[in-house]
């Protein structure tokens, strides 16, 4: 996951959440200190394959979802 804050620029974040335990559906948690203020932006995805015909190899079941909270520490 990336996190980038700020319409412009490149102040990103290379996040790595840890699970919490004891939470079901199970739930992750990370902290980073922003370098500015602004719009925070949040990128999650699988890696990019530069073969589209063999995408479906890979990643048969594409889809989910996320429940996003963020807290100014």
């Amino acid at each position: 996951m990336t996190a980038r804050v700020g319409e412009t620029g490149v102040d990103e974040y290379f996040l790595d959440p840890l699970p919490i335990p004891n939470t079901t559906p199970q739930a992750y948690k990370a902290t980073f200190k922003a370098d500015r203020a602004g719009e925070l932006f949040l990128y999650v995805n699988d890696a990019v394959i530069g073969l589209p015909w063999v995408y479906d190899s890979f990643y048969p079941n594409n889809s989910g979802t996320a429940k996003v909270t963020v807290r100014l520490l």
